[in-house]
């Protein structure tokens, strides 16, 4: 339990910061790899419902893309941040 909760508490310093009494996310995704996310997802969920594959074929290929068209439709990645990633130009 202790070693999950640290790992939140790193998510949290390296996600989020606060600004104006408001907690904000960094992006930390650039353009072209939102661009590409946003693609691959879609690929992604359209084969998942249209593929013909197995049950946990098609949950696999739906959640994996929904995670990629969210990522990035808000330009940011928890993984990413959690490994100091950043792709996004200054």
């Amino acid at each position: 339990m202790q070693r999950f909760e640290s790992l939140i508490q790193l998510f949290q310093k390296s996600a989020i910061h606060k600004e104006r009494g408001e907690t904000i996310m960094k992006s930390n995704i650039g353009n072209t790899e939102k661009w590409v996310r946003l693609a691959v997802g879609t690929v992604l969920v359209l084969t998942g419902i249209f593929g013909g594959l197995p049950t946990w074929g098609m949950a696999t290929c739906i959640g994996f893309g929904a995670i990629a068209i969210i990522t990035g439709a808000i330009n940011f990645c928890p993984i990413w941040s959690i490994l100091g990633i950043n792709t996004r130009k200054a």
